[in-house]
This record gives C-alpha cells, structure tokens and sequence, in this order.
C-alpha cells in the first residue's frame, strides 16, 4: 500500500509475479510436508512453528492482493499473476483458503454493484434510443404492409435490416479494464478456490476413512491374535490333564 508502488502499474506487476513465485514454493513445501507426515503415518503431529511463512500471512496482506485485482490498478499479466497468487495460497492450508474466499466474495459483490450501475446505465441509454427514433420503426412497417406478397420470396428479402448500434455506455463494457472483465475474473477465483475446497474435504474425508479402515484392522487383527493365544493356553492345559 505504499504510494510508490501504488502510483506504479509496472511495479504492482513485478511484485505480483515476485509474489506469485513466492506462493507457489510455499504451497509446494507444504504439500511436500504432508507427504512426508503421511508417509510416516505419524500419529501425533506437531503444529506448526509461530515464525512459519503461512502463519505470518494475515487478512490485511491478502486484502492488498484482492484490492489490486477488484480495482484494476494492474495490467493483464499482473492480473494473471495475481489470480495466481491467491490460488496457491489458498492450497496452503484452510485457514488461507477460507481467508481467500472471503475476500474473493467480498470484492465480487463490490464489482458486481459497479456493474449493475454500468448494466442500468445502458439500459436507460437504451430505452431513451427507442424513445428517439420510433419513427425509424413505424416507417418501417408501413413499407412492408405496402410490399406486394410474394409466393417465393428471395432469401435477401428474408433478410431483418438492421445497424450498428454505439452507445457512451457500452464502451464501460467492452474495454479490457472494465468491471465485466474483472467480474468475471475474480469469479473465476472463486470458483477455482471452491473446487480446492471440495477436493481438500473429499481428501480429508478418504484419509478419515482409510485411518478407521486401518484401526478396525489393526484391532480385529488384535483380537484374532488373542484367540489364538487362549486357545493355545486351553490345549496346553488338556496336555497337562491328560499326563496326570
């Protein structure tokens, strides 16, 4: 938030992909952690360090990142850079991934009122064009109630005439930076992140599973053993009756 960078697209740039760089290592060092704890099967898991990268990362740090995306101070590979960005770290871990969310829908509703005003703005453009030329109409129809009824009529007659149609609102919709393009890009970020979600519930849920799974086997494997110990114990006791 420093005015320097602010004021700077091309520093706002650099810093995203920097950033973006940064986030992608973390969230493959983390996954490489789980693996590893998953492979020792370790059952009591220490937490994690207070000095740890994702623990320094707070809601203000990533409310700079969504400010910059839903306010379009960057250029298209910053916003790529950026979408990037709170991908990976909402693959980090859930309390990054419920911190991204939440401000993802924060700044979707914030585009969202900028774009209905812009969508209402050429609508009333709109409906004052039609209350400008609806001369343009009736003439229309007045010349083909006059036009002789053809029983096979040419294709090029078929045809509905029509013009282009330029309105001071339509360029707010149409340029790269608007709020539609951005719209739809932060919605895209929530519908990626959503799907992170899913898929860490789901594979939360197998590995609940597969750890019950486990610990039923391991104690029906328990109680077969302990069986077959007592059973040994009553043959041993009938071999010592039989020698008496």
């Amino acid at each position: 938030d420093h005015p320097v960078i602010k004021n700077n697209q091309t520093l706002i740039d650099r810093l995203l992909r920097l950033l973006s760089s940064i986030a992608h290592a973390l969230a493959e060092q983390t996954s490489d952690k789980k693996d590893t704890s998953d492979s020792k099967k370790s059952k009591n898991v220490e937490p994690l360090p207070e000095d740890c990268p994702e623990n320094s990362i707070e809601t203000q740090h990533l409310q700079l990142v969504t400010n910059i995306l839903t306010a379009g101070a960057c250029s298209e590979e910053g916003l790529e850079d950026g979408t990037a960005l709170l991908l990976q770290l909402s693959k980090v871990n859930c309390r990054l991934r419920d911190m991204t969310l939440s401000l993802m829908l924060s700044g979707l509703q914030s585009v969202a009122a900028d774009l209905q005003q812009q969508i209402c703005q050429l609508l009333e453009e709109l409906k004052e064009e039609h209350r400008k030329n609806p001369q343009k109409k009736q003439k229309q129809k007045e010349v083909n109630k006059n036009k002789p009824l053809a029983l096979q009529p040419n294709k090029s007659s078929l045809k509905t005439p029509h013009r282009d149609l330029h309105l001071p609102a339509m360029s707010n919709l149409t340029k790269k930076n608007s709020s539609q393009a951005y719209f739809l890009r932060i919605l895209k970020v929530v519908i990626a992140v959503r799907d992170v979600t899913i898929k860490s519930i789901e594979a939360e849920k197998d590995k609940k599973k597969k750890e019950l799974e486990a610990k039923a086997k391991e104690e029906r494997e328990k109680r077969r053993k302990e069986r077959e110990e007592k059973g040994e114990e009553s043959d041993s006791d009938d071999e010592d009756e039989s020698k008496e």
